[in-house]
């Protein structure tokens, strides 16, 4: 959802969903499903020309679920990780291709970090998650 704010200004809020990010530790496996919301401003360079690049930047709020398997003793272990907030930038293009539909694409690059930590008699000590990276998507918009 794009609002706009000024002639090139606009106010951002996305939402993503990120699932079965893994990793491997000597002992377990940890799972991730992380579902960011992007809360930033977003400048274009060109809002009435036929394609418009933009750039933005704001705060994230990472949503995190785990889950946690015993390499070991072949069972899943009860963890927990903690939202935390984090920051995006992107840049992108977008377009009118007729009417209320244009087109957009664009990268983004988050960087929020976790931890996971185990709940119970078969707690472990956190487990530290740098949950950075890029991304891209490109699709249709409806614009009203």
């Amino acid at each position: 959802l794009s609002l706009d704010v000024g002639e090139r200004w606009n106010v951002d809020l996305r939402a993503s969903f990120f699932e079965d990010h893994g990793f491997v530790q000597p002992v377990r496996t940890v799972n991730i499903e992380a579902t960011p919301i992007d809360l930033g401003l977003s400048y274009e360079f060109n809002p009435s020309g036929r394609v418009s690049p933009y750039v933005g930047a704001g705060m994230s709020y990472m949503l995190f679920k785990s889950s946690v398997d015993n390499t070991v003793l072949g069972e899943p272990e009860p963890s927990r990780a903690k939202d935390e907030p984090g920051w995006y930038g992107l840049i992108g293009v977008k377009g009118p291709l007729g009417g209320r539909i244009g087109f957009y694409l664009e990268g983004v690059y988050r960087q929020v970090e976790t931890d996971v930590q185990g709940d119970g008699l078969a707690a472990f000590d956190r487990i530290s998650v740098d949950f950075a990276g890029a991304g891209a998507a490109a699709g249709l918009a409806f614009n009203w």
